[in-house]
């Protein structure tokens, strides 16, 4: 099988990887072509992409070997090529409406893709490819599925006013489900090429798109809503409600969570005046 087929069935992000060797055969690969692609990066500086290289790859060859196509993975052995600090970038006030003017005066899929991901605090692959099936614009909700929510389990995110506004200028194309797409065939890319020409168009400095989900975190807190609401609406694990409580504990705080987005949403549309 050669890389780039490995890839479309295997679904990682390992695409940008490999994509110099996407014509190979995947059971050629040795370590030295994954150490190469990995020293390259660093090279570059780019050592946030170093280690995502290091981490799609594992998980592409894992794939790999779990389907008979390789018998090992080239990748076991090597450590992730430097020690990440976890990030606590979070939009000032002024920031988040620098950069919603910005997408304000891009094309679609971006003029609304990147708002939303503000509105609704959710993580990028989620966002991205999100479905008008999922999406219940009278109930005003959205429902992740649980094959692609991170904690596999469907997750319900409510929808404020603000994010239904935006999902109103979205184009809809005849038979494509996709509410972010340019191919009606697959869900949205490009996302780093997108990231450096909205850094260019806003007074905003560097930040990353899932530093907009901390952001959305940090604002709801700020507006007074519970941590373990936060959670809920971010769809982690509750750290703040453990042991046998977090066992028992099912309610979904369903009214709290839509009240948070709410909320949130109002200040959105507060900055975007």
């Amino acid at each position: 099988m050669i890389i780039t087929g490995a890839v479309e069935r295997n679904g990682t992000c390992a695409k940008h990887s490999m994509q110099r060797h996407g014509q190979r055969d995947i059971r050629e690969i040795q370590r030295p072509d994954i150490l190469e692609l990995m020293d390259g990066a660093i090279e570059r500086g780019a050592a946030y992409q170093a280690n995502r290289i290091h981490s799609n790859l594992r998980k592409l060859f894992n794939w790999c070997v779990e389907r008979g196509i390789v018998e090992t993975s080239p990748v076991t052995g090597i450590k992730p090529p430097t020690r990440e600090q976890a990030r606590d970038r979070v939009l000032k006030d002024e920031e988040i409406q620098s950069l919603l003017r910005a997408c304000a005066n891009e094309p679609y899929p971006y003029r609304q893709f990147v708002p939303l991901l503000l509105a609704t605090a959710q993580r990028r692959g989620e966002v991205s490819k999100m479905r008008w099936s999922e999406i219940d614009i009278d109930a005003k909700v959205w429902v992740i599925p649980a094959e692609l929510s991170k904690n596999g389990k469907p997750h319900v995110v409510p929808l404020n006013d603000y994010a239904l506004c935006l999902l109103g200028e979205v184009p809809r194309f005849v038979d494509c489900d996709w509410v972010f797409t340019t191919t009606r065939r697959a869900p949205i890319s490009g996302f780093s090429k997108a990231l450096r020409n909205i850094h260019a168009k806003s007074d905003t400095g560097e930040w990353r798109f899932h530093d907009l989900r901390r952001t959305a975190a940090s604002g709801m807190a700020r507006a007074g809503v519970a941590p373990y609401v936060v959670e809920k609406v971010l769809n982690h694990i509750s750290g703040t409600i453990s042991g046998v409580a977090a066992v028992y504990n099912r309610y979904g705080y369903d009214a709290e969570r839509r009240d948070a987005l709410d909320k949130w949403g109002r200040f959105l549309d507060g900055l975007d005046e």
